[in-house]
């Protein structure tokens, strides 16, 4: 009976003649060599992509690189409240398209807020609107 230790496993080969002992040896080094080749490629994709990431900045916006403002509007507005809530930011629809325009979701809303407010008061309808506009400050 014949004992091979190998990946930290014991194998047990029973009446098997030595060079067959030898081959399967061969065989688990050679499997072994291939999984390190794997794992060293695959290490090194991981490397180029983090660094690749590194490399492309997210793309953010800041207050005072805005060209046109920029209308956050609540997803669950119905008609009507968004009418109501275009007057009140004094803006006509028909003027919308200088704008730039997205809707935010109740999602959106707890994702960044559920942290600060109870989920009680975020509620369950997207009702927030908010109006980004650049304006022009005289520094006293």
């Amino acid at each position: 009976m014949n004992i091979c230790i190998m990946e930290g496993k014991c194998v047990i080969l029973r009446s098997i003649s030595r060079e067959k002992t030898e081959k399967i040896q061969k065989v688990y080094k050679k499997r072994e060599v291939t999984e390190m080749k794997i794992k060293k490629i695959m290490a090194g994709m991981l490397a180029m992509v983090t660094v690749m990431g590194s490399l492309v900045s997210p793309l953010s916006v800041k207050a005072d690189q805005i060209d046109a403002p920029y209308l956050a509007l609540g997803a669950d507005l119905n008609e009507t409240e968004k009418s109501t809530v275009l007057s009140l930011l004094e803006i006509n629809e028909a003027d919308l398209s200088s704008y730039q325009v997205i809707t935010v979701t109740n999602a959106d809303e707890h994702k960044y807020l559920d942290s600060y407010l109870d989920s009680s008061v975020i509620g369950t309808r997207a009702l927030s609107s908010v109006l980004i506009e650049k304006k022009d400050m005289e520094l006293k």
